[in-house]
């Protein structure tokens, strides 16, 4: 047999696969390709005030009951031109739009008597219901949008606790009256307060968004009995039923 019929053919393949095209990668693609451009940084552009997709009222995420009310310690109300806290306030003095979920803000925050330069960065997510607020010096705070944050006030808690109006604590369990911190449940329907203030010794005056007119409880044998007064109506005595 003829080597030599073999041999160069071969050889020549060698040849044209080594001068012929660009290696490829296991993917098939030119391992001498050029990487693809990077993403431009989008031109941040400056705002008289803060967009109104981050607006409105926010609080923590683990925030408690008193979550979205102005009981909450966590609590913040974002408006054009301030961020407003519990206990605190910053106003910006410059807004940049970074992205429509964005924005970055130089300012101060003025908390009792101290003032602070400050620098935040507020982001979106979860389709504008969760909030990110980051800066220099703290861990970055996560927010839940609320529909608004509700006024909320507080009832001693000396008034607290399950009440019956029949004079037993065996009636049934929706004519009970149960009166937690910020709000009372009777009848299967919860009111929120708004407003408790002492009307004096061992009595508040009460108004919830579940009445027209204020009403008010009167405490009796060291709160173990009381009353509940209003106009229109003769006392109606309460019975404690537990905490």
């Amino acid at each position: 047999m003829n080597m030599v019929r073999f041999i160069a053919p071969v050889a020549a393949l060698v040849a044209l696969s080594a001068c012929g095209g660009e290696a490829e990668d296991a993917d098939g693609k030119s391992a001498d390709a050029a990487p693809p451009p990077a993403q431009a940084e989008p031109t941040p552009s400056t705002l008289d005030a803060i967009p109104m997709n981050f607006r409105g009222g926010w609080d923590s995420v683990d925030a408690g009951e008193f979550a979205c009310t102005t009981l909450s310690d966590t609590a913040l109300t974002i408006e054009p031109k301030l961020l407003q806290y519990y206990e605190g306030a910053f106003t910006p003095e410059t807004i940049s739009q970074i992205s429509d979920d964005r924005i970055e803000s130089e300012g101060f925050f003025q908390y009792a008597d101290d003032r602070s330069k400050e620098s935040y960065t507020l982001r979106l997510s979860d389709g504008g219901k969760r909030l990110t607020l980051s800066g220099d010096g703290f861990e970055p705070f996560e927010f839940r949008k609320c529909a608004t944050i509700r006024e909320a006030h507080l009832i001693p808690s000396e008034y607290e606790g399950t009440w019956s109006t029949y004079g037993t604590c065996k009636a049934a369990a929706d004519s009970l009256i149960k009166i937690a911190p910020t709000k009372i449940t009777w009848q299967g329907k919860t009111s929120n307060f708004t407003k408790v203030h002492y009307a004096g010794p061992n009595a508040i005056e009460l108004e919830d968004d579940g009445q027209e007119e204020p009403y008010g409880i009167v405490l009796d044998q060291g709160g173990k009995s009381g009353a509940l007064v209003g106009p229109g109506h003769s006392p109606i005595p309460l019975t404690r039923c537990g905490g």
